[in-house]
């Protein structure tokens, strides 16, 4: 039945003629003369300008794109999912379409001509595209998530990347990176919120060689790696793949809160499962991504590739709960020497002596892979809502990434925070007022225990506007600013104490430029609780001096909420101010 005698049965049921028109493009493409309107008829028959793998090659979520480069996309609408399919389907399949065009798109090609029921793509005339292909093979697909180094406002969260595995065209083994990332050229705060946040700074979509991130992360930066093997057709490769080549020459800028590393490895990862579209997430971190290819079963083997800094820390926890024995000490002293050569404490000859030393540590076999697993972790965003009974107040905040000392830190090193835009408010309920109770901007905290080995300092930087002593001991909002370092000590497999020296500027009446020495003391308790107990001192440029000591019951009742229990006591003369505060929280 052609197209023309359907039309001239116009007068029966619009089923028939949709029936008609179906039949008319089945036949088109047999005869190998499909027109564009057709194609057009029928991709939004299949509605494919809301299927998520169309959506994941525009990085289109919730109505908008985050690649803002207009060169992008054919339509010239960076906001318009349809349109811009229409305008694929027709600058990809017209009669007089150009092979360039094929060439720049071939991740939509293949899946258009998949999803329309055309023959198999020709690219053989695309030769960049088919060198790349030759010397960037497909055949092996991993997550890859570089652990954080807190310190760093590059990576405090981590990062996340594609490893591509195979056979070239000269049938060698290759391993490449695929990675997106901006430079972070400032330590000023301010600055790298406003360029990150506000107005986006340039990113960058690199494929290198695999070795080179490797060895920058595990030997430069002493991060760990893990290696997460993808579960995905052939065919989803091959579009991944052919996406990467898309975003070859494409201008995405990069936003820490909504276009990151882990974003747009999302989407490319989504285009061998498009479920992870459909997780209703808020600003995603890289570790995110890892846990939602792992809920949705991706994961294949896991490879750990631990940096020298790991590997000591991990072996001296182990010696401190498995003291005096041979196996522990003798590859702890390996590490350790390979750490100090590493880092140019040692010399080549005194690293070879040590490892001649330690030679009976190759025998030993520790599985240390699943030891400080990052998927173990707790969600990275929170809810949560407080009572303080004698304030008359309830609060309510949120904190879209990362966590606190406070939080379950026990598949990270020491005790961590990390917080950024962390938001609550204030219901007074007696006097009905609601305030702005809190808002950090950056808040960094590391209390790692000292070793003799990596010598890892504790420190921490915050800024933010919130509750603090006031000159004359009542508790006041202000703009706070704190900066100091220190140390910790580990006193037992489960205890440790720290102590810092810090300095700041509160900008409260009377108040300005301080020190603020710290002291604490963290325990691990027994039925996931925590308690972290402080003292801090205040002494002003004026010479009023201050205390506030802080008592905090952690409860970590399940992988996605805990119960807190804070107790507060500011000192100042003669003046007590105390404060009793019941935290829910829920992670996700």
């Amino acid at each position: 039945m052609s197209a023309l005698q359907c039309i001239k049965k116009g007068s029966l049921t619009a089923s028939f003629f949709l029936f008609c028109a179906f039949s008319a493009v089945v036949e088109a493409v047999d005869k190998g003369t499909e027109t564009v309107a057709a194609l057009q008829f029928q991709a939004n028959r299949l509605n494919l300008a809301s299927d998520p793998v169309w959506l994941a090659f525009l990085h289109n979520q919730k109505g908008r794109s985050y690649i803002s480069d207009d060169n992008f996309f054919l339509s010239g609408l960076v906001d318009n999912p349809h349109v811009e399919l229409m305008a694929t389907i027709e600058n990809l399949f017209a009669p007089d379409s150009k092979v360039a065009i094929r060439c720049r798109y071939p991740a939509r090609y293949l899946w258009l001509s998949a999803k329309l029921n055309l023959k198999q793509p020709d690219t053989s005339a695309c030769h960049e595209f088919e060198q790349f292909k030759a010397k960037v093979p497909f055949d092996d697909l991993s997550l890859v998530y570089a652990s954080e180094n807190i310190s760093s406002p590059a990576s405090m969260m981590g990062h996340v990347f594609l490893r591509s595995s195979g056979l070239n065209d000269k049938r060698d083994e290759v391993s490449h990176a695929i990675s997106y990332f901006t430079e972070i050229d400032s330590l000023n705060i301010v600055k790298l919120f406003y360029e990150t946040v506000v107005v986006g700074k340039p990113g960058y979509f690199v494929v290198s060689p695999y070795n080179d991130p490797l060895i920058h992360y595990t030997k430069t930066e002493q991060r760990n790696i893990w290696e997460y093997q993808l579960k995905a057709s052939d065919f989803d490769k091959a579009l991944i793949q052919a996406h990467i080549w898309e975003l070859r020459n494409v201008g995405i800028d990069y936003f820490f809160d909504k276009n990151n590393c882990a974003t747009v490895t999302l989407f490319l990862v989504s285009i061998a499962n498009p479920r992870l579209q459909t997780f209703e997430n808020k600003s995603w971190t890289p570790l995110d991504v890892v846990k939602a290819a792992d809920h949705e079963e991706m994961i294949g083997d896991v490879i750990t590739v631990p940096a020298y800094k790991w590997m000591v820390r991990t072996l001296q926890e182990m010696q401190r709960k498995v003291p005096q024995d041979d196996r522990i000490e003798t590859l702890l002293a390996r590490s350790a020497s390979s750490y100090r050569y590493s880092k140019g404490v040692i010399s080549r000859d005194e690293w070879l002596d040590e490892q001649d030393k330690t030679e009976g540590a190759k025998r030993y076999v520790l599985d240390v892979g699943a030891y400080r697993t990052p998927t173990k972790r707790p969600q990275e965003s929170q809810v949560r809502i407080s009572l303080q009974p004698e304030q008359s107040r309830i609060k309510v905040g949120y904190l879209p990434a990362s966590h606190g000392i406070e939080d379950d830190n026990r598949n990270y090193f020491g005790d961590t925070e990390v917080k950024l835009f962390e938001t609550a408010i204030a219901y007074d309920y007696e006097s009905s007022k609601v305030e702005l109770d809190k808002f950090v901007l950056y808040s960094m905290k590391s209390l790692l225990p000292y070793d003799p080995v990596t010598r890892p300092f504790s420190g921490q930087v915050r800024v933010a506007y919130e509750e603090q002593i006031a000159p004359e001991g009542s508790l006041e909002h202000g703009f706070n600013l704190v900066a100091g370092g220190g140390y910790t000590v580990a006193l037992g497999a489960d205890v440790s104490f720290f102590a810092l020296l810090n300095g700041g500027y509160k900008q409260l009446e009377k108040a300005g430029w301080n020190i603020e020495p710290q002291i604490g003391l963290i325990v691990s308790e027994v039925f996931d609780m925590k308690t972290v107990l402080s003292s801090s001192y205040y002494r002003y440029g004026n010479g009023r001096e201050q205390g506030l000591l802080k008592l905090a019951q952690n409860v970590y009742m399940r992988q996605n909420s805990s119960f807190h229990l804070t107790l507060e006591q500011a000192i100042s003369g003669e003046t007590r101010e105390k404060r009793l505060e019941f935290t829910f929280k829920y992670l996700f």
